[in-house]
């Protein structure tokens, strides 16, 4: 949570600085950063889900 939202505050900043360019990067780098997180937590649901009942 820390992390993300860490990213949101560079997306506002660039937004409220008027750097469009900054702002697209910094969207672009959040939703890629969370997309790897989704996948990696998708790709470990089954096992989190067994070790919550082990």
């Amino acid at each position: 949570m820390h992390s993300s939202y860490a990213e949101h505050e560079a997306i506002v900043a660039a937004i409220e600085a008027g750097d469009a360019t900054a702002a697209e990067q910094a969207l672009k780098d959040h939703v890629h950063i969370q997309g790897e997180r989704f996948t990696d937590l998708v790709a470990n649901i089954e096992r989190l889900h067994d070790s919550a009942y082990d």
